[in-house]
């Protein structure tokens, strides 16, 4: 399909194989399908990934005989991989995008594994990894890895799971769940609910975006709010459909050998395209990510915002203890910002850049601020910087 949409695009699409030598069950070489669609600013190296596991399994880990289809796991991933490669390859953006499906991640992510360690050792930069693995379900099975949904056949269609470690990756999904709410939210018939979870990824679950955070780059994951199992599928009386030759799309009710109760929701599906296919874009078109210090004056935060490119437009975000933003503020024709009056209680704040078409950069890594009590006296001048922690989920 990527060499189809090459055709259709004037060869802006440049389909390839990631190929790497690996032991997966008994199998030495394997190869990720990826397109590329390089970005028109050449100056600017990092790049966009949007991937998604296209291997699936049966109830044993390496059965290779078995009818794997796979359409929750991950199917519907990897139909969102190709029609965004469809969609977005109409276009050329500033930054490039590379669409992935890898291999292997059943066995141990091993296809994202290699592609990650391959970027780090050539010193590649990724600005995001946008990964979905499970992303088309909306019944929930007997079992779900926690956190997950309430029950047997309890339905959600509105809602996706943002999964992320601490740091840029959460930040990613912060941008992610922001620029939906405000650009598109407010034009979709049927809004969806981004939540952001505090783990990386379920209870002792993983997936494709983890060997890229491992490596220093800025990855999340999209799974369905709803999940039909928990892979547990060494327990006899595990009946759901995850990890089982039982995730197919769906079943045919009526006997007339068409299948018209489908397991794979396909306007979820297309909604959480979309999503994928917005926050890609804005990253793709996003200026640089500005730096910034904070210093305590008084029972107030003075920032001054470090920004080689002088936008001259920026958003400040502010958080204490939720994953969510407290308050965002915005600031423009200068490089200083003072949060007023903060007394008592820690806080974070970030920032990001806006250029001259509203298209908002990534937000930067937190600080972590501590202000000053109630009763602590005003400093006269700023007396230093903050101190950089990394946030944790």
């Amino acid at each position: 399909r990527f060499q189809e949409f090459s055709e259709q695009s004037q060869g802006r699409l440049i389909p390839f194989y990631f190929q790497f030598d690996q032991n997966i069950c008994g199998m030495g070489r394997h190869r990720n399908v990826c397109a590329v669609l390089p970005g028109r600013d050449t100056s600017e190296r990092s790049f966009i990934v949007i991937e998604g596991h296209l291997d699936s399994r049966c109830e044993s880990v390496c059965d290779v005989e078995c009818k794997a289809h796979g359409m929750e796991d991950n199917g519907s991933g990897t139909a969102l991989v190709i029609e965004l490669a469809r969609v977005l390859s109409r276009f050329t953006f500033d930054h490039t995008i590379v669409f992935m499906a890898t291999i292997g991640e059943e066995q141990g992510l091993f296809g994202a594994n290699a592609f990650a360690t391959y970027a780090q050792q050539n010193d590649l930069e990724i600005k995001a990894v946008l990964n979905n693995d499970i992303v088309g379900g909306i019944i929930c099975g007997e079992t779900s890895s926690p956190p997950s949904c309430p029950g047997l056949n309890h339905i959600d269609s509105t809602q996706v799971r943002l999964f992320s470690a601490g740091g840029l990756p959460k930040q990613l999904a912060r941008f992610v769940k922001l620029e939906y709410q405000e650009e598109l939210e407010p034009l979709v018939p049927v809004p969806m609910m981004l939540t952001i979870m505090s783990a990386e990824d379920r209870q002792g679950r993983g997936g494709d975006h983890i060997p890229f955070r491992q490596r220093g780059y800025p990855a999340m994951r999209f799974t369905s709010a709803n999940e039909h199992g928990n892979a547990n599928t060494s327990d006899p009386n595990y009946h759901d459909r995850q990890h089982t030759s039982g995730d197919v799309l769906g079943v045919d009710t009526d006997g007339d050998s068409v299948i018209d109760s489908f397991f794979v929701d396909f306007n979820y599906l297309a909604r959480n395209t979309v999503i994928n296919g917005m926050a890609a874009t804005l990253a793709a078109l996003g200026p640089i990510t500005p730096t910034f210090d904070g210093v305590r004056v008084g029972d107030s935060i003075l920032i001054r915002i470090h920004d080689p490119h002088q936008y001259l437009h920026y958003r400040i975000f502010t958080r204490t203890n939720g994953n969510d933003f407290d308050d965002i503020f915005t600031l423009q024709g200068d490089t200083v910002f003072k949060v007023e009056r903060v007394v008592g209680v820690p806080f974070r704040i970030s920032v990001a850049s806006v250029d001259s078409n509203g298209v908002e950069s990534l937000f930067s890594e937190e600080d972590f601020i501590f202000p000053p009590t109630a009763t602590s006296e005003p400093d006269p001048v700023p007396e230093r910087p903050v101190e950089l922690y990394q946030n944790r989920p």
